[in-house]
């Protein structure tokens, strides 16, 4: 039996309700209620909420009544959404999704449920009516799978597909964090494929550096692809939407006397290859080092980027490059604060105060192959804190770590931390 906005519901019936926004009719709900749930006919009501779910609601709230109609018999309720309702999602990786329902001041998640994403419809089982919606219920941490041989590699949701077998050293994924490590096999280039991804977002792949870029489409499935080159060994990858990035390069042509971008954010010394920050320019954009033996000093000029909406690494120490220092630097951002790139050697991030505000992020992450990296006398707060990815003979010495949120301070995915590591923290 079908009622736009009340039916009833004799003891055996599959009741559709459907429900009317702006003279449209959305099939948003159904109820199937079992024989013998319910020892009368009874006149069955929907309506949608005002009021939001808070956090991490998906779509509207659903009031079901009569209001504290109980069932003696558990009663299916399916509710439908939109790609519009994921808008309101944070991050780029599709989160698991629940049923909820409120109980007094509390919302509570249902025990049963299922999800047909395909179908973009969560169920779940009930033996009450009260107001019911869709929420969110993304990890609060970061979880990885490691050295593995293979094509296809899952974890945190994420599917990671590839055309021809390859050496997956990490996969790395948090709601808005996707990272993974890859060699080659036998192909030099693989088509990679992702799902488990937010539909629609618009995104950028990065092979190790901010220079080094793929847009990326995520489909209505939450589905994208790409052709990953897989020639000179180990590649570092991650996922964030789009953003402006301030380069600091001293080997571009003329970029000896500029920095490249450094006077967009500071002051460039040519000798000393080094960018100082100017606290009368405030750093609005990612930074990325890409040459060799160059220095930022931050003079303890803050880079807030908690509020930006591209997301990625606050600063990068590109790939393949040697003797990088990062130091007195006050980093705030809603993701990784640093982030050493593939195959580095002898990057430094030295007395400085990190700091990350969400969930499933590593403060610092170093990343892929890179040889004598070494984190020394930071203060380091956020959801996690120091990730050490494929790396070769680290040093971690004299930090102050407040790790809050999270699940590690130190974390370490297949590391060489070599014959005697050099690791002290507080």
């Amino acid at each position: 039996m079908r009622a736009n906005s009340t039916g009833v519901a004799p003891r055996s019936v599959q009741m559709e309700v459907l429900w009317s926004t702006m003279g449209v009719d959305n099939r948003r709900v159904t109820i199937i209620v079992p024989e013998g749930a319910l020892d009368e006919p009874t006149e069955i009501t929907i309506a949608e909420a005002s009021e939001p779910v808070a956090g991490q609601g998906v779509g509207p709230v659903w009031e079901l009544g009569p209001s504290g109609t109980t069932f003696s018999e558990p009663v299916r309720i399916t509710i439908r959404y939109s790609p519009e309702d994921l808008t309101g999602i944070p991050g780029f990786v599709m989160p698991p999704l629940r049923l909820a329902t409120k109980r007094g001041d509390e919302w509570q998640l249902l025990d049963e449920f299922f999800v047909a994403t395909s179908r973009r419809e969560v169920s779940g089982f009930t033996t009450h009516f009260s107001p019911f919606a869709i929420v969110a219920t993304p990890p609060s941490e970061l979880l990885a799978v490691t050295e593995q041989e293979g094509m296809v590699f899952a974890v945190g949701g994420v599917q990671l597909t590839t055309s021809a077998p390859v050496t997956l050293k990490s996969l790395v994924v948090g709601p808005a964090a996707v990272s993974y490590v890859l060699d080659a096999l036998d192909e030099p280039n693989v088509q990679v494929e992702l799902s488990g991804l937010r539909p629609g977002a618009e995104l950028n792949v990065y092979d190790g550096s901010y220079r080094s870029q793929q847009p990326l489409h995520v489909d209505p499935i939450g589905a994208a692809s790409y052709v990953q080159v897989l020639d000179g060994g180990t590649h570092g990858v991650w996922l964030q939407r789009g953003g402006g990035t301030v380069y600091i390069d001293a080997d571009c042509p003329g970029c000896d006397v500029t920095g490249a971008d450094c006077g967009l954010i500071g002051t460039w010394e040519s000798a000393q290859k080094t960018c100082r920050l100017d606290a009368a320019t405030p750093v609005l954009d990612n930074i990325e080092i890409v040459s060799s033996y160059t220095t930022l000093d931050c003079q303890s000029v803050p880079i807030d980027l908690s509020n930006a909406q591209h997301g990625g690494p606050a600063v990068v120490i590109g790939a393949d490059t040697t003797d990088v220092l990062i130091q007195n630097c006050v980093i705030v951002t809603d993701d990784t604060s640093v982030l050493v790139g593939p195959r580095s050697a002898g990057a430094r991030i030295l007395s400085s105060i990190l700091t990350t505000t969400e969930p499933a992020r590593a403060t610092v992450h170093v990343l892929a192959a890179s040889t004598g990296a070494s984190v020394e006398e930071c203060e380091i707060d956020g959801a996690e804190g120091i990730l050490l990815d494929n790396t070769i003979a680290p040093a971690v010495l004299g930090n102050r770590l407040h790790v809050q949120r999270g699940v590690f301070a130190l974390g370490v995915a297949q590391a060489d931390m070599g014959a005697d590591p050099e690791l002290a923290f507080s």
